[in-house]
């Protein structure tokens, strides 16, 4: 409950049960329609949500009435995680409230931890003496729940990315082993939240690590593409005292004209006691073009990318641009610094690499090397 409601109401106990009801309702109906991503701005008109949601904005509007935003962001800073604090309105910042209630309203792993065995599964499925359900034929398992007719039932939350976001890729693997028909699984399903099937949205969390590894049988490959993000892992901060570094991209084209293009770019702190200077940033990056009748890599090239200290910050948003390049931070300047034409061997071009990003050991475990100075448990 936000300090708003504590403060204003604190000698009325019936008004903060109102609150922390409504705020309740929000959150078990939002997590209906998008599996529990407080997406409150966009839902918020939906037909089950929107008379919970005016009615606890127009609390929220009361109890302000003798306050204006700056006060708002004083009594309550977390706003700045659900709304933009520049041009922050009046009626942002209510809204940003309403949101923050139906996040710490949603039941959270203490409740789930005493809970969940006790409450009936939404739709009625046996469970076994450890709260599993046995997955069946009926049953069409998706990355973020199942699909049983009509019905969307969820994984128990604690399969969840931080027990509480979306789930990552272990339904996938789990479906992709049960598809082999050589076993049977069971699983924990959640025993509130569901949906329709009409409301699944399949958008993965990724973590520090997805995409795949360079593969060299697979460079004639059409389908060997897309997008990998290594991020460093460096419990004792040894490695952070000789290169600071937040984690790798590295992005494979499609096929064309008998070519495929590869490219890294590091990502390194804005405020890296290495790669920044007072104005600008420096990501060291390279870009290689295997061609397939050469059977070799025909073009190589490293240089650095100059961000601003400005388009820096806001590049670190994101693993890679797309076709929507406006919301993406462009490079200030790209300081070429050198290239080979011609006919470069794979192992060259790994070695060339490893050299080229000094002290980077994700580059050098993407291509399956051991790096040095990383120990492995």
């Amino acid at each position: 409950m936000t300090s708003l409601v504590i403060e204003k109401f604190s000698n009325d106990p019936d008004l903060r049960r109102t609150v922390f009801t409504l705020a309740r309702n929000i959150a078990f109906e939002l997590n209906n329609i998008n599996q529990g991503s407080l997406h409150l701005g966009v839902y918020r008109v939906s037909p089950k949500i929107k008379p919970h949601y005016d009615q606890l904005y127009q609390i929220y509007k009361e109890a302000a009435a003798d306050k204006g935003v700056a006060d708002l962001i004083q009594l309550v800073p977390q706003l700045d995680w659900v709304v933009p604090m520049s041009n922050l309105s009046l009626e942002q910042a209510l809204g940003g409230m309403v949101a923050l209630d139906a996040m710490a309203a949603h039941p959270g792993i203490d409740y789930y931890a005493t809970q969940s065995d006790k409450l009936e599964l939404p739709v009625s499925f046996s469970v076994d003496r450890y709260g599993l359900t046995e997955v069946n034929e009926r049953m069409n398992l998706q990355a973020q729940g199942i699909i049983i007719g009509d019905n969307l039932v969820y994984y128990h939350p604690f399969l969840r990315r931080f027990f509480r976001a979306r789930f990552v890729d272990t339904p996938l693997m789990l479906s992709r082993i049960l598809s082999d028909g050589k076993v049977k699984l069971k699983i924990a399903l959640d025993p509130i939240r569901y949906s329709q099937a009409r409301n699944l949205d399949q958008t993965m969390e990724f973590d520090q690590w997805y995409g795949v590894y360079f593969d060299k049988s697979k460079l004639d490959d059409p389908k060997y593409r897309g997008v990998t993000v290594h991020a460093r892992n460096d419990p004792t901060g040894r490695l952070e005292v000789t290169f600071p570094l937040l984690k790798t991209i590295f992005y494979i084209t499609d096929y064309k004209n008998g070519e495929k293009e590869f490219q890294i770019e590091e990502l390194v702190p804005t405020s890296s006691r290495v790669s920044a200077g007072d104005k600008y940033v420096l990501h060291r990056f390279a870009h290689f073009i295997w061609n397939k009748e050469l059977q070799a890599f025909r073009h190589f090239d490293c240089a650095t990318l100059i961000y601003t200290k400005q388009e820096h910050a806001k590049r670190l948003r994101y693993d890679w641009k797309n076709s929507d390049q406006s919301g993406y931070a462009r490079a200030y300047k790209r300081k070429k610094l050198f290239r080979l034409d011609g006919e470069i061997g794979v192992e060259e071009v790994k070695n060339l690499l490893y050299s080229f990003f000094r002290y980077n050991e994700l580059v050098m475990e993407y291509f399956g090397a051991e790096p040095e100075g990383l120990e492995r448990s």
